[in-house]
């Protein structure tokens, strides 16, 4: 494959990645127009608790311990933070 051919799949292969949408992006967009709505806020806060625990069974076993520590660790600062304890 000559460098041109190379030039060319890169092009292609970055012009396909910026046609799909930043899924997290549009889940954080998706969050906020939720939480700005008339949704119930409990049943948000559950879902997006399950949405963590999904998260959380697709990482590697040896690190979900520590991740999930971190996760629970990063609630309370943000709480904090924000006033809410």
């Amino acid at each position: 494959m000559n460098t041109q051919s190379v030039a060319s799949l890169i092009l292609l292969a970055e012009q396909a990645a910026s046609e799909q949408p930043d899924l997290i992006s549009v889940l954080a967009e998706k969050v906020k127009a939720a939480v700005a709505s008339d949704a119930d806020p409990y049943l948000l806060m559950g879902t997006l608790i399950e949405g963590i625990t999904h998260t959380l069974a697709s990482i590697p076993p040896e690190r979900r311990h520590d991740t999930a520590r971190a996760a629970v660790g990063l609630l309370f600062d943000r709480l904090r933070a924000e006033g809410l304890l």
